[in-house]
């Protein structure tokens, strides 16, 4: 097995806040975690101060490092973020891409949704890419990477206030709202793509 980098530490410490393994209550300590990934403590230290800096956990001199707990406000703001931004990026979209550019899209997301329940994670997983994907016919790198970004702190969120009820259910994820917004794109129906894209937005656990 490869050591492991920063880059590799950071993202399995976010994936670890996910999955419960460490306590919305509890601190971390460099020691415990040059334990767990058999690093240095310069290694661990730099991850640790990079995810302070993106605001995924808060410095306790002398103690540790706590997550940041993150607030139903802050994730309203976010929902109200990715509508401006998603929404009127659909404008670029019709302009941009081709007839064959949003067939495959609709193709893309019908892969996405296997019949059955899913795990909820997957189910997020799956709903994240397509909305990264309808992003990315908008040619905007900047609102791509931006929307990245705010996917990965709502999972955060989500996990922070549902963990319980989350990590016991099967959830249904289905592409009904995808290809909704899909065809209307395809048909130039702008108003119609904004109205579903927003509703998706907004449904998505939130209010699980």
């Amino acid at each position: 097995m490869e050591p492991y980098t920063k880059p590799m530490i950071q993202h399995d410490i976010v994936q670890g806040i996910i999955r419960g393994e460490y306590l919305q209550t509890g601190l971390l300590s460099e020691r415990q975690l040059m334990e767990k990934y058999g690093v240095t403590k310069s290694i661990v230290r730099e991850a640790l101060v990079e995810l302070c800096s993106e605001n995924v956990l808060r410095s306790i001199p002398r103690y540790g490092y706590e997550i940041v707990t993150l607030t139903e406000g802050e994730v309203r703001d976010i929902l109200k973020f990715r509508v401006l931004v998603e929404c009127n990026s659909l404008p670029s979209v019709v302009e941009r891409a081709t007839k064959e550019e949003l067939e495959d899209l609709a193709l893309y997301t019908q892969t996405l949704s296997p019949s059955g329940d899913q795990d909820v994670w997957d189910a997020w997983d799956n709903n994240s890419k397509f909305h990264l994907q309808l992003i990315t016919l908008s040619g905007n790198r900047y609102c791509y990477d931006q929307l990245k970004r705010s996917l990965s702190i709502l999972k955060r969120a989500y996990a922070q206030f549902y963990w319980d009820q989350w990590r016991r259910v099967r959830f249904h994820f289905d592409s009904e709202h995808h290809l909704q917004i899909t065809d209307a794109l395809k048909n130039g129906n702008l108003n119609t793509a904004r109205t579903v894209l927003e509703e998706d937005i907004c449904s998505f656990g939130y209010k699980l």
